[in-house]
């Protein structure tokens, strides 16, 4: 979307996705903007007006974390290359995309570049100011499911290949002394394996590192062993 003749431009804190949040809104609906606007300062979420509205990106801060509010209705064919550009360079953007009357197609390219959410202009700016908070804590969810997700998986790379074996075994049910005739080994190193997989996964339990492994590896893996 190109910066020129788009106005509003509109800062909220405390969304919920961060101590504080910069939410931006690209429009040129003067009148929604304003309306949106004086919602959210009247619901003590402060909110600014830049000097020139339509250079928007001056007041985007990547170092921060934002949400903005793209209305469609006055984009160009380039918003949505626009939204993921935002969304893939700054990791912790929420985009929420808008429009007064939005098909499914329209929905749906905006889910896909990248939009957590989409509002309708032409619902009470109450509705739109509930649904930014309820976006902004589904993205804050999203963003500490994803931070432990990729802690796991690179807790579970780092398993040495005969611990990966045993925990693998674990996870198919297979008791101590079973694992120890299956991989030639005695039941007491079975077990050192147990409490190093433990150690390493950061798991306070055997069956709290199966979890972990259970959910971050691909099912073929998990198979029963014969």
């Amino acid at each position: 979307m190109g910066a020129a003749g788009l106005i509003g431009a509109a800062v909220v804190q405390s969304l919920g996705l961060a101590s504080e949040v910069q939410t931006t809104i690209v429009t040129q609906d003067r009148e929604w903007a304003t309306s949106l606007a004086q919602e959210l300062r009247d619901h003590h979420l402060p909110t600014l007006t830049p000097a020139s509205p339509a250079r928007w990106r001056e007041h985007f801060d990547q170092e921060r974390a934002n949400c903005v509010i793209f209305d469609l209705d006055h984009g160009s064919d380039g918003v949505f290359d626009a939204i993921a550009q935002i969304r893939n360079q700054a990791a912790h953007t929420m985009i929420v995309a808008a429009a007064s009357s939005p098909s499914i197609k329209i929905v749906v390219n905006a889910m896909r570049a990248g939009a957590i959410d989409f509002v309708n202009k032409r619902h009470p700016v109450q509705e739109t100011r509930e649904q930014i908070r309820e976006a902004a804590a589904r993205a804050r969810e999203q963003e500490v499911a994803q931070v432990a997700g990729n802690a796991h998986r690179t807790r579970i790379d780092a398993l040495s290949a005969r611990e990966r074996e045993v925990l693998r075994l674990l996870a198919a049910g297979l008791a101590t002394k079973q694992i120890a005739h299956r991989m030639e080994l005695s039941p007491r190193t079975v077990e050192m394996f147990r409490r190093r997989i433990r150690q390493r996964l950061e798991a306070n339990s055997i069956a709290e590192a199966i979890s972990i492994w259970m959910s971050h590896r691909d099912q073929p893996e998990l198979l029963a062993v014969a």
